[in-house]
């Protein structure tokens, strides 16, 4: 018969196991890293990965709307008002360099990233 001292240790041993897969498994869904020339419309709704500089940015209706740029181009970007908060994204400036991390979308006929988070570099 178990005791139940065996029961709460099976169930943290099982508690801790499966915190250790969630960790490994979201490490392993990470968007891959892309340079902004090889950003394509076939790729909507993908999640990537860039290391950009904030060319141009403005704020409307409390909306981020961006100019990134690298070495292989410029594609804007938007960071939603309730992201932006989150993130603490009005702190980005101009000539910021920066990891992007964002979802490919298409938005009157132009490809575009809706940030999900970022990184000052």
């Amino acid at each position: 018969m178990i005791t139940e001292h065996q029961l709460v240790k099976v169930a943290y041993i099982g508690t801790f196991a499966g915190i250790i897969s969630l960790f490994v498994l979201v490490q392993q869904m990470a968007p891959d890293a892309y340079t902004i020339n090889e950003i394509r419309e076939d790729m909507q709704g993908r999640y990537v990965n860039i290391k950009c500089k904030i060319h141009d940015m403005f704020i409307h209706d409390g909306n981020i709307f961006l100019t990134l740029e690298d070495k292989t181009g410029t594609i804007k970007a938007v960071v939603f008002k309730n992201k932006a908060e989150k993130i603490g994204a009005y702190k980005l400036d101009t000539n910021d360099s920066v990891q992007i991390k964002g979802k490919i979308n298409i938005y009157k006929n132009e490809l575009e990233i809706i940030v999900d988070d970022f990184k000052v570099l």
